[in-house]
């Protein structure tokens, strides 16, 4: 207890830093923070977004499980997938050195995807590819 509540004090703090101004929110008992206007944890007319590290403090509390090191890396991999897809149809197009960077980003989540099983990996691909397109 002792722990998650210096967690969530440090939590509170970073994000404060973290809002720099957007608007004003407000925080829950274990850390999580919403916009204070609309109540919501991503708000586009406060532009304010707090699902990453409102994850964190639910990880910290023990509320929902941490993600593995397959998962993590098949976000990695989805995440430059879109963003290569989404690239291909912007106009005008991003120069070659970004596609270039976000072909890095995917060889490297590749090459961390290839040390697990392979019904590991179609499995959590198959997963973060469905979030990482809604």
């Amino acid at each position: 207890a002792r722990h998650l509540s210096s967690f969530v004090h440090q939590l509170k703090r970073q994000l404060a830093d973290y809002s720099m101004g957007f608007g004003e929110h407000i925080c829950d008992d274990i850390g999580r923070c919403y916009c204070k206007d609309h109540r919501r944890e991503v708000c586009h007319e406060c532009c304010l977004s707090f699902d990453l590290p409102n994850r964190y403090a639910a990880e910290a509390a023990g509320l929902i499980k941490p993600k593995t090191p397959v998962e993590l890396a098949a976000e990695e991999k989805a995440t430059a997938m879109y963003a290569l897809k989404g690239m291909e149809d912007m106009v005008p197009r991003p120069s070659s050195a970004v596609f270039e960077q976000n072909r890095e980003y995917e060889r490297r989540a590749t090459a961390k995807l290839e040390k697990f099983a392979h019904h590991e990996v179609a499995e959590a691909m198959k997963k973060a590819i469905e979030s990482t397109s809604t």
